[in-house]
């Protein structure tokens, strides 16, 4: 099911990239950080929440809109509310990057706002963990800025949501996370 979800999304987001790069020059980039992340859990109703590190990449090519795929992994369990077990989560998110360049006074800045769908893969551990990993849906949504000020462009800040469902959707998953990236090649 997922695996079809994303041969879908990759047929669907290809003429949409093509048809994007007649218009700009084709470029590729990196982006590679860490950050703080508040996760929440809802099962039946009931919610758990826990705050800690993530860790994020994200590889893309193309001009004012891109194709990129966001790889986000949230290493710290979140504790299912209503049963002895916990979940760690990775999600893969196949995506389409809006990037706006501006010029100010501190030089050139990027804009960026991307969405996706795609893959949450969960690990479980506990007494009442019913299987050890599954593999469920996800969605996302972040949007980033980076400065020619700093560091020359090759650090970007950005926030971002990620929602995921287990595989038989009886449980669900959201990350708001605050992020630092390290960014190739730097902004120009």
């Amino acid at each position: 099911m997922v695996g079809q979800l994303l041969a879908i999304g990759v047929v669907l987001l290809v003429p949409i990239h093509l048809s994007a790069q007649q218009t700009r020059d084709y470029t590729g980039y990196v982006r590679v950080g860490a950050g703080l992340g508040f996760a929440k859990s809802e099962v039946g109703g009931e919610e758990s929440s826990k705050v800690g590190p993530v860790v994020s990449a994200t590889f893309g090519s193309g001009g004012k809109l891109s194709v990129a795929v966001q790889a986000e992994y949230q290493p710290f369990k979140v504790a299912n509310p209503v049963k002895a077990e916990a979940y760690r989560v990775l999600f893969v998110l196949p995506s389409l990057e809006l990037r706006f360049h501006t010029l100010s006074d501190d030089g050139v800045a990027e804009v960026n706002l991307r969405g996706g769908i795609g893959l949450a893969r969960f690990w479980w551990s506990g007494p009442e963990a019913g299987v050890p990993s599954e593999n469920g849906v996800a969605l996302s949504l972040s949007a980033g800025l980076r400065s020619h000020a700093v560091l020359a462009g090759r650090l970007m800040g950005e926030i971002g949501v990620q929602s995921g469902a287990s595989s038989d959707f009886s449980a669900s998953a959201g990350l708001l996370s605050i992020r630092v990236l390290a960014v190739w090649p730097r902004l120009r």
